[in-house]
């Protein structure tokens, strides 16, 4: 089952690698009261989790600039509880 915070599913946490900007985790999270999508990374050393994407309902492109960029304004993950539901998912990762 996939871990729900306020109104956040986490849908899916992996390790990924980027040729140009490193190792680090993936995350998928679903938005549950519109059905977007962010594509969130933590590079290796980081602290934060950063929005690589999100995507609308039925998929559609709000913004993306691929994982582990971090050459635009980056915007963070502010909710605390989110937060630590993702860092507890990269800590689970084997």
């Amino acid at each position: 089952m996939n871990t729900i915070i306020d109104g956040y599913e986490i849908a899916e946490v992996r390790r990924d690698s980027n040729a140009l900007y490193g190792d680090g985790v993936y995350a998928m999270v679903r938005d549950t009261t519109d059905g977007s999508t962010l594509h969130l990374s933590q590079l290796d050393g980081e602290t934060y989790w950063v929005a690589d994407g999100l995507f609308g309902p039925g998929s559609f492109p709000h913004w993306c600039h691929g994982f582990g960029s971090r050459y635009t304004l980056l915007k963070t993950v502010s909710n605390a509880e989110l937060v630590s539901a993702l860092d507890a998912a990269k800590a689970a990762l084997v």
